[in-house]
């Protein structure tokens, strides 16, 4: 059967007909308006999406393999399942998506909005994630091993349980967020805030680095900061029973 063209994917979309499972794969798609549409196991690799708005979108277990999505519009879009490694996410919009157990791995994730999206078990290993917005993201159980989190806004992010380790957040905002029982094992945390009663409960911290970081009123119980660096962390008010030694690297 001959692949759809790029012009027929519109007229398709255009009266409500949804491509569920079609082969989308290296097509020109930018700008286009895919909101609400049914594109649940597409296959989108490589295909260019910039602008293109995919609002509540059905895009549960489609491939998104280094697709190009620059500045496009997912805000609630279904994702689950969804291949999205290597993709180019760069500013766009993922609000309250639903991105549960979705392989990011690799992705460019630079100045993208992912406030209030469920990043259940996610995989995001190695993603870029600068200066973007996960406010209020849910994380549980994801898996940011050497994940780029530099300035990025994690303020009342679930984190617990989730793999940062070796991961960089350096001037992260995680005030008020919940890294209970989290791997945070040789991360660089340094200039970070946790202020606002930020939970890091059974928190594993072995050799993080926690320079200057702002740890006021910070639940630090039976948290495990072995070796971790807190030169210049501010501990002030931050329940640390049952922690872990700490040694100070100098």
């Amino acid at each position: 059967m001959a692949r759809l063209t790029a012009e027929e994917v519109i007229d398709r979309i255009r009266v409500k007909e949804g491509l569920p499972g079609e082969n989308l794969s290296f097509l020109d798609l930018s700008g286009a308006n895919f909101r609400a549409a049914r594109l649940d196991c597409a296959n989108l690799a490589n295909a260019d999406l910039r602008g293109a708005d995919f609002g509540m979108a059905d895009l549960r277990r489609a491939s998104l393999y280094r697709a190009r999505l620059m500045g496009a519009i997912l805000s609630g879009a279904s994702l689950g399942l969804a291949n999205l490694r290597e993709a180019n996410l760069y500013m766009a919009r993922l609000m309250w998506a639903d991105l549960a157990e979705a392989d990011l791995s690799g992705a460019d994730l630079i100045m993208a909005d992912f406030s209030g999206a469920n990043l259940y078990q996610a995989k995001l290993m190695r993603v870029t994630l600068g200066m973007a917005n996960l406010s209020g993201a849910n994380l549980r159980l994801a898996n940011l091993t050497m994940a780029a989190l530099d300035r990025t806004n994690l303020a009342l992010a679930d984190l617990s349980n989730a793999n940062l380790t070796g991961a960089s957040l350096r001037g992260a905002n995680l005030n008020g967020a919940d890294l209970g029982s989290a791997n945070l094992s040789s991360a660089n945390l340094s200039s970070g805030g946790f202020s606002g009663a930020s939970d890091l409960r059974g928190a594993y911290m072995v050799n993080a680095n926690l320079t200057d970081v702002n740890l006021t009123g910070a639940d630090l119980r039976e948290a495990n900061l072995s070796g971790a660096n807190l030169n210049g962390a501010n501990l002030s008010g931050a329940n640390l029973n049952g922690a872990f030694p700490v040694r100070e690297h100098r």
